[in-house]
């Protein structure tokens, strides 16, 4: 059958294309999603075998008695622990890959930048487990009225965990970001110096919501990790830059 519309033709013709750019680039990395999908599977069977382990550790956050409130509970629990660690597996594989997409980046610096992402995603992770869970959890659990008992479900707890440690990943991955978007032209070393106070204050906001505490003291240390990771980028910079003139020379 003939389209008798020119400009539909074009349109199929056009969706044709995309569809079969689409597709060969899929069978292109067929491998690493092949790869990527075996080692999701694996995280989430490991998370799941180690659940108890896991939720013995989670639950000791709470500092009390915890509960679950249906017969199915437990196993969602125990689902969710091989969740989480899947999905904290994926943010550490993609956060490399979204950081090397730029084609300019070579091999050596691509390697660099996967171990580097990989050393601060376990900085991030221990900071979340000894520094911020710690701190909001007590914080949090302070907060109540006396003619209230707290029941604390492992599900909410677990919930709570996860969504701390996933910001620290996130959070940790400042330098690689910024390299990143240093080498795509987007940022440079003085326009990081110059937007330093701004960064430097919405972190120590970002920390007081998330460590809510009254000491001062303690708000600092939790927000100093962000303010170095900031300040090493700034210095890392300097030192390409001051690289690259030389090499102009």
């Amino acid at each position: 059958m003939r389209l008798k519309n020119p400009a539909l033709k074009k349109s199929l013709q056009a969706k044709k294309m995309i569809m079969n750019n689409f597709w060969s680039r899929l069978e292109k990395y067929r491998k690493e999603i092949l790869a990527f999908a075996l080692l999701s599977l694996l995280a989430f069977l490991s998370g799941l075998l180690l659940s108890q382990s896991i939720l013995r550790k989670v639950a000791a956050l709470a500092n009390m008695q915890t509960y679950y409130f249906s017969p199915l509970e437990s196993i969602e629990i125990a689902f969710k622990c091989g969740f989480y660690c899947m999905l904290s597996l994926d943010v550490n594989l993609l956060c490399p890959s979204i950081f090397t997409l730029h084609r300019g980046i070579p091999l050596k610096s691509r390697i660099i930048i996967c171990l580097s992402s990989a050393f601060l995603a376990c900085a991030g992770f221990s900071f979340s487990w000894f520094i911020l869970l710690p701190n909001s959890v007590s914080f949090l659990l302070s907060i109540s009225f006396p003619f209230l008992e707290p029941m604390i479900s492992l599900g909410s707890v677990l919930d709570f965990a996860f969504a701390m440690i996933m910001i620290s990943f996130i959070a940790f991955q400042l330098p690689i970001a910024i390299l990143s978007l240093e080498s795509a032209g987007i940022v440079n070393c003085l326009s990081l110096r110059r937007k330093r106070k701004y960064i430097l204050l919405a972190s120590v906001i970002a920390m007081a919501i998330l460590t809510p505490t009254t000491d001062p003291v303690s708000l600092i240390i939790a927000s100093a990790p962000l303010a170095l990771l900031y300040e090493g980028s700034i210095i890392i910079l300097r030192l390409r830059e001051r690289r690259r003139a030389d090499a102009r020379r």
